[in-house]
């Protein structure tokens, strides 16, 4: 579902476009938060923000720009420069981490108009035993779901283990987050 609001504000055109998308990678891995624009993309300024306030990444008339850059995104961050004259200004964001969770704002910006884009990134733990060296140890692996919508007003945390007897205990917790905008969560199941 794709929705439009334009404001005329000041001789500011600003456009939101809520977007649902679903993204699968694993704690450690990279994934790409999506970020486009069919903008004359010339000389144009991209800011990605966390939560509003954590600066991730700035492309500043056109070139990439790090100075301003949250220590917690140091080394962890790109994007794709040969993509930006197509209106790609992608992100990619490496060796994923639970704090990675939250909301992650995509701002295009040029002399005219202001483009929004907002991902929600909900990171989850998995845990599945795998059958190593003849099936007799197991290895856990780490989930991160990355879910990008508009706002969500809670997200559910669920805990489900399963022993080798096949019993799952499954406990549920509301989680109310960043005035309705910002959902958590963590799964646990094999």
């Amino acid at each position: 579902m794709r929705f439009y609001s334009l404001i005329l504000n000041k001789c500011c055109l600003v456009i939101k476009l809520p977007l649902q998308v679903l993204i699968v990678g694993y704690v450690g891995d990279s994934v790409v938060l999506p970020c486009s624009s069919e903008l004359n993309t010339e000389d144009i300024t991209v800011h990605w923000r966390h939560n509003d306030t954590l600066k991730v990444y700035d492309i500043i008339n056109g070139k990439v720009s790090v100075e301003e850059q949250d220590s917690v995104y140091k080394n962890r961050t790109e994007s794709f420069p040969q993509s930006y004259k197509t209106g790609n200004f992608s992100l990619k964001l490496n060796n994923l981490q639970y704090n990675d969770t939250g909301n992650y704002t995509c701002h295009i910006t040029n002399e005219l108009l202001i483009h929004t884009m907002e991902i929600l990134v909900k990171v989850q733990l998995s845990f599945c035993p795998l059958e190593k060296d003849h099936g007799t140890q197991s290895r856990t692996e780490k989930i991160v779901t990355l879910v990008a919508f508009a706002f969500c007003s809670h997200s559910v945390l669920y805990l489900c283990i399963l022993t080798r007897e096949a019993v799952c205990l499954l406990i549920t917790v509301s989680v109310l987050a960043y005035s309705g905008f910002l959902c958590g969560g963590m799964s646990f199941q094999t």
